[in-house]
């Protein structure tokens, strides 16, 4: 625990991105998009086939070998990661695996360095944030800020309670149309459960784009005002570990 440090509101405006109001279609229920790999992520990837929404979504797994959970990992190729990382603790997905093995890295989509054209032709987006392993670390990416400042839904899987400190920072989190009751969940499997059950509610539901752009233009311009802030906390924060060095 005292490795925890709490960041300060205006850090998070370095994330602030003017981005463009794009009238893109709405092709996709929604986006799940995961780079590295990482044992909770193929859960995820499995759990879209059990619940047969694979198809509805733009989604990838590609299983990126730049960074592994743990040195048993080094050196394999996507495909060997995937195998690794069903029969270490993702076997309970066995129909699911056999089902997409062969197609890994898997991406139906075409990215072209630019993932906001495929979260706006979608109708929510499913983040699995950078960290969610400790509930008493609340910390984001650029994961969430760019769903933040785009005009569409959002579920995020992090850590327990990540929600709950966006609306304290004040962001507009879409209470209205999402019920993110999952972020009071402690375990994260029945925290992915309970994020699964809101998924699928939100496939079925006709989701008002003028709201997630009333929604997106309030946190635009919130994260705005942080970005004036941001780089003084960095400095403060800076001086003090220079002087701390120092004094060693």
């Amino acid at each position: 625990s005292r490795h925890i440090h709490t960041v300060a509101d205006t850090y998070y405006g370095q994330y602030y991105c003017d981005y463009p109001e794009l009238d893109v279609p709405i092709t996709k229920e929604y986006n799940c998009f995961s780079h590295r790999f990482d044992l909770s992520r193929q859960s995820w990837f499995y759990q879209l086939i059990r619940n047969k929404i694979l198809d509805q979504g733009y989604v990838s797994f590609n299983c990126d070998s730049s960074r592994v959970p743990s040195p048993e990992f080094a050196g394999l190729t996507p495909t060997e990661m995937f195998e690794l990382g069903f029969q270490k603790c993702n076997n309970i997905f066995k129909e699911e695996h056999e089902q997409i093995k062969d197609c890994i890295p898997y991406q139906n989509f075409v990215d072209t360095g630019d993932l906001t054209h495929w979260v706006l032709s979608s109708k929510f987006s499913i983040v699995l944030e950078t960290f969610f392993h400790d509930n008493r670390i609340k910390t984001f990416s650029e994961k969430i800020f760019r769903c933040l400042q785009l005009p569409r839904a959002w579920v995020v899987y992090t850590t327990q309670g990540g929600v709950q400190y966006l609306r304290d920072i004040g962001f507009d989190v879409l209470d209205d149309i999402v019920d993110h009751s999952y972020d009071l969940v402690e375990d994260p499997i029945r925290r992915q459960v309970t994020m699964l059950e809101q998924i699928k509610v939100l496939i079925g539901q006709d989701i008002s784009v003028s709201r997630c752009l009333e929604a997106s233009r309030h946190n635009k311009n919130l994260l705005c005002k942080l970005h004036k802030n941001w780089w003084v906390n960095m400095q403060k924060d800076f001086n003090i570990a220079a002087q701390k060095l120092i004094a060693l």
